[in-house]
């Protein structure tokens, strides 16, 4: 309907009410105004185009009854000269990609599309089911892409000073008193973009959806499980997570003297605890190339030993799951066998993980059929933003002790 025709339909109304009477006040047009447009919108839910339920009102599958199945209807988009309604609604509101214009996303033609939230929530919520580590960690909602964490400075009371500043001393009367405080320091987290993509044939989503969900949830969800474990443990912190090994705060224990190479001894692991800040929340991450090692320590005891890892029948039951009472967490991340980092005592709860705040915490996923339009194959794009990184900026040392303290601890190299 034009301006013009809702004017004169307008006009009619007020005529039909007050007959030759003047003009109705402003704010009874504009009631009539409004109820006639209202029919208007009436009319336009029949119209493809017309604007769905709020956001927060859309069913998170977007109506699909699984990935599969979103993911046929995209590859299927305009190729055969229609959009499924789901896909519109979709659309409408405001929830195509908005990215690199040569993949499309932007544009519904092109077949690009957000996956719809439960799908996306689907992913994380695997990864972290398989995760040993992110149930651990101090997570961080991150409202905006960085934020600072204070913390107190007092990792280092060799001097007989407490939290960086503060210092009690003994006084004669009458004498001056030094004024003393603490010192603060800041740790920034900073979202960094984790990437995953990969090519799907249409004739695969078309044949086989229920493989194919399967496939690209557990597909993805295990590729992100697989990377977040390898930056938290040993991220270099350039355009990625510091790794907990590679923080500043991490200690690595002497070898024993004349210790041959690639071994693990007992007096490793008793040393090891002998360093760990703390005694609580403590786990084992290790390399299972490290197992024969572990299976054969034993505490030398005149001119013999005893086993110290396996249990009282031997080789008839499995190893014990945890070591010194910490429970043992086998992971393909750690060093190999002999090298800094291939066991490692750590203290997650002392890592902060920073995760982009809201529903999706920071995933997001996209698809095109252009992208590989040539080949029949359907792209799927999926982004996920965290940081990652140690509380403690050092580590511990005790007015004591010359010898420090950590949440992270690992043997040196042992290659001789």
């Amino acid at each position: 309907m034009t301006k013009e025709e809702l004017d004169v339909l307008i006009a009619d109304k007020i005529k039909e009410v007050q007959g030759d009477r003047e003009e109705l006040s402003a704010d009874i047009k504009e009631a009539i105004s409004t109820a006639v447009k209202s029919g208007i919108d009436q009319d336009r839910k029949d119209n493809p185009a017309y604007e769905p339920p709020p956001e927060e009102k859309l069913d998170p599958t977007g109506g699909f009854s699984c990935m599969a199945d979103f993911a046929k209807h995209v590859s299927i988009a305009d190729s055969n000269g229609g959009i499924d309604k789901r896909l519109k609604d979709f659309d409408v509101r405001g929830h195509k990609a908005a990215g690199d214009p040569t993949l499309e996303e932007g544009d519904p033609a092109a077949g690009g599309y957000l996956i719809p939230t439960e799908f996306r929530n689907q992913i994380l919520e695997r990864a972290e089911e398989k995760n040993p580590i992110l149930d651990k960690v101090m997570e961080i909602p991150m409202q905006t892409s960085s934020i600072d964490l204070p913390y107190l400075n007092g990792f280092n009371e060799s001097s007989g000073e407490v939290y960086g500043g503060i210092e009690w001393k003994w006084t004669a009367e009458k004498s001056q008193r030094s004024a003393t405080a603490p010192e603060l320091g800041e740790i920034s987290l900073k979202l960094k973009n984790l990437a995953g993509m990969c090519y799907v044939t249409n004739q695969l989503l078309e044949d086989s959806p229920i493989s194919m969900d399967s496939l690209l949830t557990r597909g993805f969800a295990d590729g992100l499980n697989f990377i977040l474990n390898k930056v938290f443990i040993g991220g270099s912190g350039a355009g990625q997570p510091q790794g907990f090994i590679n923080s500043n705060c991490a200690i690595s224990i002497d070898k024993q003297g004349g210790q041959k190479a690639a071994t693990i001894t007992f007096e490793n692991i008793v040393n090891m605890i002998a360093r760990a800040y703390g005694e609580e929340d403590f786990i084992w991450m290790v390399n299972k190339q490290c197992l024969p090692q572990l299976c054969t320590m034993s505490l030398v005891i005149g001119t013999g030993g005893v086993p110290v890892f396996m249990p009282a029948n031997g080789a008839a039951g499995k190893p014990f799951p945890t070591l010194f009472g910490y429970p043992i967490v086998w992971s393909k991340h750690c060093k190999a066998l002999g090298t800094e980092g291939d066991i490692v005592l750590a203290d997650w709860s002392q890592y902060l993980v920073g995760k982009k705040a809201g529903a999706s915490g920071g995933t997001k996923a996209v698809t095109s059929i252009h992208l590989k339009f040539d080949y029949d194959q359907t792209a799927f794009k999926f982004g996920f933003r965290i940081d990652g990184q140690p509380w403690w900026p050092e580590a511990y040392v005790g007015p004591e002790s010359p010898d420090s303290l950590s949440p992270c601890v690992m043997i040196e190299t042992r290659s001789v």
